[in-house]
């Protein structure tokens, strides 16, 4: 029985095993936990890059990709152009359930890939003027930078968010 750190001598097992053949399960990634991504979570996600949801565990399917009626817990928005997200913001902040996570992702200064206008300052201004409170910022991968936000817990909602049926997905 060991009890405590394991020592050189005694063998460690790790809980997913190294083995090729056996795949470790999927909402156990690192990029999953650091957005607070989970199962049975209703998500919307707009423009994402391609093969983003794949990779945090979601398949095709099992998340929205429009912004519709529902209400939902956990909201990511990539996003490039800042009239764009003056647009849009009003409408995540309205869809968002009260204790929800908005993250707002735009393309690095350094990305090839895609240009932007919007920096980390000008998407913090804009998700303050709208009651919003910033949690977290990430670097999500090489193209892409992202801060979670969540409503501020001393300003009121601004909208009745709490009156939308909030639609759930199977997953498993």
């Amino acid at each position: 029985m060991m009890i405590g750190h394991p020592t050189m001598t005694e063998r460690y097992e790790h809980p997913y095993p190294r083995n090729p053949g056996q795949q470790r399960p999927r909402w156990d990634t690192v990029l999953a936990n650091q957005l607070g991504l989970k199962p049975q979570m209703m998500v919307l996600v707009l423009w994402p890059p391609p093969g983003f949801m794949e990779s945090v565990g979601y398949e095709v399917g099992n998340y929205a990709v429009e912004i519709d009626t529902h209400t939902y817990e956990y909201i990511h928005s990539f996003i490039s152009s800042r009239f764009l997200l003056e647009r849009t913001l009003p409408l995540l902040i309205d869809r968002l359930v009260p204790d929800g996570v908005l993250w707002i992702s735009w393309p690095s200064e350094n990305s090839e890939a895609h240009k932007s206008e919007l920096t980390i300052r000008t998407v913090r201004e804009l998700a303050r003027a709208n009651g919003l409170l910033e949690v977290k910022t990430l670097k999500i991968d090489e193209h892409w930078k992202g801060i979670k936000f969540i409503h501020d817990p001393h300003k009121p909602i601004p909208f009745e968010v709490e009156k939308r049926p909030v639609l759930r997905f199977g997953l498993e």
